[in-house]
């Protein structure tokens, strides 16, 4: 009889699974000057048109005993030190993967942005659909007839996903999937890169958390959305467009391992 596993154990083994084959692909990124030329011209037109798209400006209850009981863990007033603070994170955090073009070809480096441009804009336009379609009141209104603090310009109504959390995860994605995938192997330079990329993804979440400006629910939310479409779009091209521009890419073997059996 096989023991049992607690979830822990079992999502601990499963992010092991999703990113093991990301960690070992023997491939490198390409792209299609056709395929992705139209790919960046439509991303590049979604993203500007969700900027149009904005949370419903209807007034909405704000019952903090309605506020689901993992959301009040954490929940604050408005603190513009926090939200400034964010901001400067999440920008740090979007512009680090570009340093990966110094350790690899130009071809490559070209490859490389092209599919970030694709992450990023995609990114955008799907957090602000979210922001669309799922209105949500941000914890800081809740908590202003006792703080008394409030932004300057108001955002009330689109707390649901994290903007930040979003697009910080899909740099930070992004530049460690792009980082073992070309980066050398044994480079001294993957952990640090990984570990600095990562952090800033996940202060900046937090900061977004004690700013008052989103639940834990948004972040975590914004992370995982992030996240998918940081780790999916290098892949697809490393496994399936076989494009001109960039090394050539073998496809990628996604075999079960032993450790599946694990959970």
């Amino acid at each position: 009889m096989r023991p049992a596993r607690s979830p822990i154990f079992r999502g601990l083994l499963f992010l092991v699974l999703l990113l093991g084959p990301v960690l070992i692909a023997p491939a490198q990124l390409s792209v299609s000057l056709v395929a992705d030329g139209l790919s960046v011209s439509g991303g590049a037109l979604l993203a500007a048109a969700s900027l149009g798209l904005h949370g419903s400006t209807e007034a909405m209850p704000i019952d903090i005993d309605k506020v689901n009981r993992f959301d009040r863990l954490a929940m604050f007033g408005y603190s513009r030190g926090f939200d400034v603070a964010s901001d400067v994170l999440m920008y740090a955090s979007v512009a680090l993967p570009l340093i990966i073009a110094l350790g690899t070809s130009p071809d490559q480096a070209f490859a490389a942005g092209v599919i970030y441009f694709e992450v990023m804009s995609r990114a955008f336009f799907a957090k602000n659909m979210l922001k669309f379609l799922v209105p949500r009141v941000r914890p800081w209104i809740y908590l202003a007839p006792t703080t008394g603090a409030a932004p300057e310009v108001f955002e009330g109504n689109d707390s649901f996903p994290s903007g930040h959390a979003t697009l910080s995860f899909a740099a930070a994605a992004f530049g460690v999937t792009v980082a073992a995938l070309e980066l050398p192997s044994g480079s001294p330079w993957f952990v640090p890169f990984t570990v600095t990329e990562v952090s800033l993804a996940v202060i900046t979440a937090s900061f977004r958390v004690a700013s008052g400006m989103h639940f834990l629910t948004d972040v975590i939310a914004g992370a995982a959305l992030g996240t998918a479409i940081g780790i999916a779009l290098p892949l697809m091209h490393t496994s399936f467009t076989g494009g001109s521009v960039g090394k050539s890419a073998a496809p990628l073997k996604f075999e079960v391992p032993i450790l599946a059996f694990a959970l």
